[in-house]
C-alpha cells in the first residue's frame, strides 16, 4: 500500500510538473509576440500573472527587466535583473541589460567590469549587434574621458581594437560559456581587485557595488571562495546591505554551506520571496 501510494505522488508530481511546463512555454510565447510588438505594459502585467500562479522562468523575468527598462522605470528594471541572475546567472542578455543600467546611472567602473566578464565568458556568443552596441558604449566612455585601465580589462582592451566579428556558433558550443577549469590563480587577482577597490577615492556604497560586480565574475567561474571574500569584503563596509547579503546567501547555497546561510538569510530586512523559492527549488 504504502509503495502505491508513493507511485501515485509521484506520477501526479510529473503531471503537475509537465503541465507547468507547457503553461511556461505558452506565458514565454505570449511574452515574445508582446516584446515584438513593443506593448511592454502588457508584458509586465503577463509576467505578474505568471508570478502570482508561481510560475518561476528567468526568461520570463528578463523580459519584465526589459519591459520596465524601456518604460523608463530603471529601479524596476534593476530589480528584475536582479532576479534574473538569481535564477540563472549566466544569462547573457541580463548582463548586457545590467551593462547599460549602470551606464544610465554614470557607474562606469561597473560597466566596464561587467563587459569584461562578459567578453571574457561570452564573446563568441554575441551577436554582431551586440558587439556593436558593446562598442558604442566605449566609445562613449572615450569621448567622456574615462579610459580604460588595460591591465584590469584587458578583454575589453582587446575587443576595442578588433572588427566586429560575425561568428558561426555551434549548437554545441552554446550550451555553457567558456569557464576556466584552473583558478589557483585566482585569489591573488580577487584580493587585488579587493585592494584596488577599498583603497580607491569613492563613496563606499560604490565601493560595495564594485566588490559584488567582481564578486560575480569569480561566482561565473565557479570560483566561489574568490566570490566569498569580495563579499565579504563588502559587508564589512556595509552589513546590511540587502544585495550583498542576498548575493551571500546563494553563493552559501552553490557551495552547501546550510548553517551560514541561513545566519544570512536571518539577516535580510525583508524577506525575498524570489530568493526563497529559489532556495527551496
Amino acid at each position: 500500500m504504502g509503495k502505491h501510494s508513493k507511485n501515485i505522488k509521484k506520477n501526479r508530481q510529473e503531471r503537475k510538473a509537465a503541465e507547468e511546463k507547457q503553461a511556461i512555454k505558452v506565458y514565454l510565447d505570449r511574452l515574445k509576440a508582446q516584446i515584438e510588438e513593443e506593448e511592454y505594459a502588457i508584458v509586465i502585467e503577463i509576467l505578474a500573472e505568471m508570478i502570482s500562479k508561481k510560475y518561476i522562468n528567468p526568461e520570463a523575468m528578463y523580459y519584465g527587466a526589459y519591459s520596465y527598462y524601456m518604460l523608463d522605470d530603471y529601479k524596476r528594471a534593476a530589480d528584475w535583473v536582479d532576479n534574473v541572475l538569481h535564477y540563472a546567472p549566466n544569462h547573457l542578455q541580463a548582463r548586457l541589460l545590467l551593462a547599460k543600467l549602470c551606464e544610465h546611472d554614470g557607474r562606469w567602473a561597473d560597466v566596464f567590469a561587467i563587459y569584461e566578464i562578459i567578453l571574457k565568458n561570452w564573446q563568441r556568443k554575441l551577436s554582431a549587434e551586440e558587439q556593436e552596441e558593446i562598442r558604442d558604449t566605449l566609445e562613449d566612455a572615450e569621448y567622456g574621458g574615462r579610459n580604460i585601465d588595460a591591465g584590469k580589462y584587458p578583454c575589453l582592451t582587446e575587443f576595442c581594437h578588433k572588427e566586429t566579428e560575425k561568428v558561426y556558433v555551434p549548437v554545441s558550443d552554446i550550451s555553457q560559456p567558456s569557464v576556466p577549469t584552473e583558478t589557483k590563480t585566482a585569489i591573488p587577482t580577487a584580493a587585488e581587485n579587493r585592494d584596488n577597490v577599498l583603497q580607491s577615492n569613492i563613496p563606499l556604497q560604490e565601493k560595495v557595488r564594485l566588490l559584488n560586480v567582481f564578486a560575480a565574475g569569480y561566482f561565473l567561474e565557479r570560483d566561489y571562495s574568490a566570490a566569498e571574500m569580495l563579499l565579504q569584503a563588502a559587508l564589512k563596509i556595509d552589513g546590511g546591505s540587502q544585495e550583498t547579503l542576498r548575493n551571500m546567501i546563494v553563493l552559501q547555497d552553490y557551495m552547501g554551506n546550510e548553517e551560514i546561510k541561513q545566519k544570512f538569510l536571518a539577516k535580510l530586512a525583508v524577506p525575498d520571496f524570489l530568493l526563497l523559492a529559489f532556495l527551496n527549488k
